[in-house]
């Protein structure tokens, strides 16, 4: 059975530093236009920049990549303007290598 992992993380950090399955994000702005940018990597220099995420005032905004996002290298998280709190919900590759197996 498969089973996903979540970070809370509250201010610009490397998420996870392996292979992982991204699922979803959930952003918490404090107000309007408030965002963070996703990079595949271990920060925001080295990493490959995968998107920018948006947030609405006080308003929980959920992001879903279906079947997955797979990032070989890790995940970091740079917080922008606004940004209060990111939930992430993941698989990481060892996980999700074994439930595929099955």
């Amino acid at each position: 059975m498969k089973t996903n992992r979540y970070v809370v993380i509250e201010g610009s950090q490397i998420v996870y530093e392996a292979g992982l399955i991204l699922k979803e994000i959930v952003i918490n702005c404090s107000a309007e236009d408030g965002y963070s940018t996703l990079y595949e990597g271990k920060d925001a220099i080295s990493g490959r920049k995968i998107g920018r995420i948006n947030g609405e005032s006080k308003v929980s905004t959920t992001i879903l990549f279906g079947d997955g996002l797979r990032l070989e290298r890790g995940l970091y998280i740079a917080f922008g303007d606004s940004t209060d709190q990111i939930i992430v919900i993941f698989d990481p590759f060892e996980t999700a290598l074994e439930s595929e197996e099955k």
